[in-house]
């Protein structure tokens, strides 16, 4: 991974440590000397016009002066942070809840599972783990969050593939019970019940369900029969086809209904 990652304002988490780690190339927690040297050599040659010797200088002290808080001549991760700046840690907004909706769980996984391949796998662990310590007011240097994450594959990564699935991912996040599971229901639904799901899924009450909406709405539909399973791959994306409607755009509820309730 290049520094051209550098050029975004919001990176994720997971590439933020894993440029850490290219450029910490000792592993002792920090860039220093010649690793800082690497590290601005690559910044300057994402830059579309070069900067010369002189003012990749001038460049570098200006951005040590400002990041480097301690004046040691390195750089730990908190101050790479203020170079390159990841997103924001999402699960700094949960943390007042006790419980989080299917719609913040969904959220959550997007936010980590951003290649998405449907798992979140040891890369991206790094930066969920990473925001989980900053979450508790921890700073943790590389090796630390490579043992964390050693440790917790061990305890939650139930069928040892190495990554973590949503069913995973629940099992260590405080979740509220499948919605879902109050209503009686097979393959279509009564007008109340609609309404009722409706009013939990639609968060901002707009009326419409957004990807992330609808995607927790049917991963809770498909958990009633196998808390193991996930919708049929593809499913949300052939619904929107029936109703002529652009794929990861947001479904008006008025459209959905007619698919769901009783005749």
């Amino acid at each position: 991974m290049d520094v051209s990652c550098a050029c975004k304002v919001d990176i994720p988490a997971s590439e933020f440590y894993e440029i850490f780690k290219k450029y910490d190339a000792d592993g002792n927690g920090y860039i220093d000397s010649g690793e800082l040297d690497m590290l601005f050599k690559d910044l300057a040659e994402s830059m579309k016009s070069g900067p010369s010797a002189d003012e990749m200088k001038k460049m570098k002290d200006e951005i040590m002066a400002k990041a480097d808080t301690n004046s040691d001549g390195k750089l730990e991760p908190a101050e790479l942070a203020s170079i390159l700046v990841p997103k924001e840690n999402i699960l700094l907004k949960y943390q007042h809840l006790d419980y989080l909706k299917s719609v913040d769980v969904m959220k959550i996984w997007n936010r980590y599972d951003h290649d998405k391949s449907g798992f979140i796998d040891q890369k991206e662990l790094v930066g969920l783990f990473g925001d989980l310590f900053e979450q508790s007011g921890s700073s943790p240097d590389m090796q630390q969050l490579e043992d964390y994450k050693t440790i917790m594959l061990e305890s939650i990564d139930v069928d040892k593939d190495g990554r973590i699935s949503m069913s995973e991912l629940e099992n260590i996040l405080p979740v509220e019970d499948n919605f879902l599971k109050k209503f009686e229901f097979q393959n279509t639904m009564t007008k109340e019940q609609f309404d009722a799901i409706v009013a939990h899924y639609d968060h901002d009450k707009s009326g419409y369900l957004e990807k992330v909406e609808f995607d927790a709405f049917l991963h809770d539909l498909w958990k009633l029969g196998d808390s193991r399973s996930k919708p049929k791959e593809g499913l949300a994306e052939e619904i929107c086809l029936i109703l002529c409607i652009e794929k990861d755009k947001k479904i008006p509820v008025g459209h959905l209904a007619p698919l769901f309730l009783k005749k």
